[in-house]
């Protein structure tokens, strides 16, 4: 829920008060008030990671076993499977490896399946139809293209929604979420679908791990962090709540992710979230005369942030739209950050070796031409 500014401000305005109200010694270190309290947050802060381990230990011992035999018994599938996948810029082997998944994941679970590749460039396209005619251009799989507008995920995710509303999908059909960076287990669909048998379960996501090329310590870091995720995700789906809808890998009921409302929250939260972020921070601080520039991004052109702006006295102001295809800064650095990956560096004095090192790469008829692909004619 969004609260707003009135309300913002009512919730400022009492924390100040408790504030103001709370005796000098519980901020002397000298006290022992002082060290009672630290021990309170401590308990209060630590309190709430050991009730979401105790939660998801029940939930992964107990609870999800009765669940997945309850399900692999019933020898139930859906009758479509919708695959949306989102990606920008993504190095063409990684995009591969992706695909590649999708396409053995759904040849092994044998149901009809259509995969919307929301793409931002056309060398997606090229690696894709490499892929299927390396695969046979199996049966039963085929896929769509819809090209991003530029402007965020969001946006991106509620166009494919909208491409798979029209399709009229059933009710015993799936749309699978996930983004561009994910490779699935060849078994993924056939372990996670049978859930849906149960139509009181709208929404399905499951555990992540990190395919990490850099050192033990940068692996292991990145294990912790999943590990977190997956302990939060396991404390709340034991009150049958998702933590993420539309996160790295997540199946919802087609007849749920293509109703308006569903698309519209997609599509919209940010803008709301954006709107109120305009009211309660950035408008306090703007003054007569002011002009806010911002790009093209879809929550920025709510009509509410519009007015909030020229009511403070400022003037709202875009910068001119483009495509990643045609500007030349993008070109560039889509090779450069290609080279920071292929390079793995993990430390900051070996990052900004390696930005050195790449940066002589550029030649001067290189850069030129990065502008001659973008339509520019040199003077």
């Amino acid at each position: 829920m969004i609260v707003s500014a009135a309300a913002g401000l009512a919730l400022a305005s009492a924390a100040a008060l408790i504030a103001v109200s709370v005796p000098d010694a519980v901020f002397d270190p000298a006290t022992t008030v002082f060290i009672l309290s630290i021990g309170m947050i401590g308990i209060w802060r630590y309190g709430w990671w050991a009730t979401h381990l105790i939660r998801s230990v029940v939930y992964r011992r107990w609870v999800f076993p009765r669940l997945r035999d309850r399900a692999m018994r019933v020898d139930r599938h859906p009758d479509h499977v919708h695959v949306l996948v989102t990606s920008f810029r993504i190095l063409p082997e990684t995009t591969y490896r992706v695909y590649e998944s999708i396409v053995c994941t759904a040849r092994d679970y044998g149901v009809p399946t259509t995969i919307y590749a929301s793409i931002s460039d056309r060398s997606d396209v090229d690696v894709l139809e490499a892929l299927l005619q390396d695969q046979g251009w199996p049966a039963g799989i085929s896929v769509r293209y819809l090209y991003q507008r530029g402007d965020g995920k969001r946006s991106a995710m509620a166009d494919v929604l909208r491409t798979i509303s029209r399709a009229m999908p059933t009710r015993r059909s799936v749309v699978v979420f996930m983004d561009g960076d994910i490779r699935l287990p060849a078994d993924t669909f056939r372990r996670s679908m049978p859930s849906f048998h149960d139509r009181s379960i709208g929404a399905v996501t499951t555990h992540n791990r990190g395919i990490v090329s850099g050192d033990d310590v940068t692996r292991e870091w990145y294990d912790l962090r999943y590990a977190q995720r997956n302990l939060l995700m396991s404390s709340m789906a034991l009150s049958r709540r998702l933590l993420v809808l539309t996160g790295r890998f997540s199946l919802i009921r087609a007849d749920l992710a293509t109703q308006r409302s569903f698309i519209d929250q997609i599509e919209n939260d940010s803008i709301r979230c954006f709107e109120a972020y305009t009211a309660q921070i950035l408008v306090p601080e703007l003054r007569a005369g002011d002009v806010v520039i911002m790009d093209n991004l879809s929550s920025h052109k709510s009509p509410a942030t519009r007015a909030a702006i020229e009511a403070a006295g400022a003037e709202l102001r875009f910068l001119p739209p483009y495509s990643p295809d045609f500007n030349p800064i993008e070109m560039a650095f889509a090779k450069l950050k290609a080279g920071l990956r292929k390079a793995a560096e993990r430390t900051v004095d070996g990052l900004w070796s390696a930005i050195g090192l790449l940066i002589d790469r550029f030649t001067p008829t290189e850069c030129a031409n990065f502008f001659n692909a973008a339509g520019y004619v040199p003077e």
